[in-house]
């Protein structure tokens, strides 16, 4: 039985893999299919609507059941920052396979 013990490490890596890719693909779909709300959200952090926003939250005009994190300081820039460094990551680790 030793002598395949090859064969049930490389199977498991082999699935486990493919369990994982599959997850992965299903979350690159959800960014591909999602991409223009990521867009609408950038755009809105650098807008005069946002600048507007902040000053009525500002002066209290904001009734508190609404959530607010796109109004924080840095909520929607460290999603930004972490996107952008996930998707430098994943261009790493991709091409270390085709090398």
């Amino acid at each position: 039985m030793s002598e395949y013990r090859h064969l049930i490490k490389y199977e498991q890596i082999l699935n486990t893999h493919d369990e994982k890719l599959q997850e992965l693909i299903q979350l690159l779909d959800f960014f591909e299919e999602n991409g223009e709300q990521f867009k609408a959200l950038m755009s809105y952090y650098a807008s005069e609507q946002r600048e507007q926003d902040l000053e009525k939250e500002n002066q209290g005009l904001i009734p508190e059941r609404i959530h607010r994190g796109v109004l924080s300081e840095d909520a929607i820039y460290n999603l930004y920052a972490d996107y952008r460094e996930q998707v430098l990551r994943m261009l790493e680790i991709g091409t270390t396979f085709f090398k």
